[in-house]
């Protein structure tokens, strides 16, 4: 079987499983379709051209394919794309007063141009910015959503202020409720209707131009088709946020290699963040993914840390605990090592061996992502609201990637007044920016707490039987884990016992990514078990010991490994992903099972 014919069994496979999640991007549907004359190109900046994908869906129905290659059906039936697919050029707002809204009623924000108050976002008025980074600002009002018009004026969202279906997806979505909330980043603005229902949609020419309606979320190309309904009762106003970094935003991994958004894609990398109620946990989707927040992330510490809000910009989170403390961390779908279409490695250092679909050289994404780094403390005094606010700095033409972030922290001043403080990602002080002194905008205080909860990781132990060929050897292996559920990097303990020099141990790190759930309750990871880096020039004065590793690792320091949890999350398997041939040339496995 061809490499590619392989690549469209799995992803053909996934869709009809529909319990594994797609992580495929456009990429590789681009390489699939070729394989039956189909044009692929075009599209704005270079994406995949969806109206050549409705006419064709016609055409492979009238077809032999369809017999031939069932699974290719169920690809369409996913995109949701048909022979009638078109694209709305352009939308205009309805008068208000045709749907029963009197704008002299209500009470608007002030001009938001103008106004200091709109450098704050909050769950009715947001802002962002368009492809050519022009601001553009909107709010919620009447249960619908307006924007800030170029006539100086807040206008209804084309059309009338509600999410409108995009004929380009063939499905027919419930009609959306009462706007009740907005989360905004760059071109992306997603919203909540009082039926918990999640709405997307992307303005990379602004609200009075083209746009392209996404939800509710999960009608995305390459999701199974799903919508998200959630109980908004269970989550604060500050538990949603959107990210989305542009293709010209690149960032640097932590071992200082440069990478360009747009690898595997070229329109960018959305990410929607949710927080749990817990404020120990985050549940994240990338809606080219499925949109069903299944992938997680842990707070500070590995769930240590309470959160109470969250924001982003461009993949830089900035969340607030509950002591009111700001955190920052880079992450996305991409940066986690959640993408499989992208090159990896746990090595930390620049490696380039890599070719993306422009054929150009680019180095390995150095994984696990930077963790969380806790930001210089408010000045003494300061009150924090909850309302926090991160974007990005075009005009900050002397930095370049995660540094153009400006963070914002809504709170009361030592001296009772109201406004905000701010700073660059990685200043060290924080300016205050206070309101105008008539301004009508209350900000309360939060309630603070303590912040430092019990993490979520897990001491666990297990013993190591590894294969011996001589009896003489009388050696025990043992070892012990500290095991965080959905966290990254778990510490290992490998000691051996028996030897000349009895004992001796070593450090090893288990690395995890890419979660699946399986149909008996348990997950599964992707993992890397990396050994430390002078673990076998420690061995050569033992020779039992020598022995020992050399048949359990084959003198590598590093091992790609199937990481399994049980479904009551009391056991952790550890097993490699294939057969480690030894010197004797006997077949070796990892197969170490952790018990809580």
């Amino acid at each position: 079987m061809s490499w590619l014919d392989k690549k469209y069994e799995e992803f053909s496979a996934h869709i009809v499983e529909k319990t594994y999640r797609i992580r495929y991007h456009s990429y590789w549907l681009k390489q699939i379709l070729s394989r039956f004359d189909v044009e692929v190109a075009g599209g704005r900046e270079g994406n995949v051209d969806w109206i050549k994908y409705g006419h064709m869906c016609k055409t492979l129905q009238d077809s032999q394919l369809k017999v031939k290659r069932p699974g290719f059906r169920l690809i369409m039936w996913a995109i949701g794309l048909t022979e009638k697919s078109k694209v709305v050029t352009s939308a205009t707002s309805v008068d208000p007063a045709s749907v029963g809204i009197d704008v002299t009623k209500i009470n608007f924000p002030p001009d938001p141009t103008k106004d200091v108050h709109s450098h704050i976002k909050t769950t009715d008025q947001v802002f962002g910015q368009d492809a050519d980074h022009n601001p553009w600002y909107a709010c919620i009002r009447e249960g619908r959503v307006w924007f800030w018009s170029s006539r100086g004026r807040w206008e209804l969202l084309p059309s009338d202020g509600t999410p409108q279906p995009s004929p380009m997806y063939n499905w027919n979505p419930p009609k959306a409720g009462k706007i009740v909330r907005i989360y905004s980043d760059d071109i992306n603005l997603i919203m909540f209707d009082e039926n918990g229902v999640q709405w997307y949609v992307q303005l990379p020419n602004g609200p009075e131009n083209h746009m392209e309606w996404q939800g509710p979320l999960g009608f995305v190309p390459f999701s199974v088709p799903m919508w998200v309904k959630m109980d908004l009762n269970q989550y604060s106003d500050r538990h949603f946020c959107v990210s989305h970094r542009e293709p010209m935003i690149g960032y640097q991994d932590t071992a200082g290699a440069w990478h360009e958004i747009g690898q595997a894609h070229a329109g960018g990398t959305t990410t929607l963040f949710r927080l749990l109620p817990s404020g120990t946990e985050l549940t994240y989707a990338d809606p080219w993914q499925g949109g069903d927040y299944q992938e997680h992330l842990l707070s500070p510490h590995n769930g240590g840390i309470k959160l109470v809000s969250l924001t982003a910009s461009q993949s830089i989170l900035l969340v607030l605990d509950s002591e009111g403390n700001a955190w920052t961390r880079p992450y996305d779908f991409d940066q986690a090592g959640m993408n499989l279409d992208l090159p990896y490695t746990y090595h930390q250092k620049v490696e380039f061996n890599y070719l993306d679909t422009d054929d150009k050289t680019v180095p390995k994404i150095v994984l696990p992502v930077a963790d969380w780094v806790q930001q210089p403390a408010l000045p003494q005094g300061a009150q924090p609201s909850g309302n926090i606010t991160c974007l990005v700095r075009e005009d900050w033409t002397h930095l370049r990637g995660n540094p153009k972030r400006e963070l914002r922290v809504e709170a009361v001043n030592a001296d009772g007044k109201s406004g905000y403080f701010t700073k660059a990602l990685l200043d060290q002080s924080w300016t205050f920016v206070e309101y105008p002194a008539d301004s009508t905008r209350k900000v309360t205080p939060m309630q603070r707490s303590s912040a430092k909860v019990p993490s979520h990781t897990t001491h666990m132990k297990a013993d190591i039987i590894p294969f011996i060929s001589d009896e003489k050897l009388k050696t025990k292996l043992t070892a012990s884990m500290d095991f965080t559920l959905h966290g990254d990097v778990h510490p290992i303990k490998l000691k051996i016992t028996g030897a000349a020099h009895d004992p001796t141990s070593w450090d090893l790190t288990l690395f995890t990514r890419c979660w699946q759930p399986q149909k008996d309750g348990s997950f599964e990871y992707i993992g890397h078990l990396k050994l430390p880096n002078n673990m076998f020039g420690q061995l050569i004065w033992d020779k039992n010991a020598t022995e020992v590793c050399a048949r359990l690792f084959n003198q590598t320091d590093e091992w790609k490994v199937t990481v399994t949890v049980s479904a009551d999350r009391k056991q952790v398997k550890v097993s490699s992903f294939a057969g480690i041939q030894t010197r004797h040339e006997e077949r070796q496995e990892i197969d170490w099972v952790f018990h809580a």
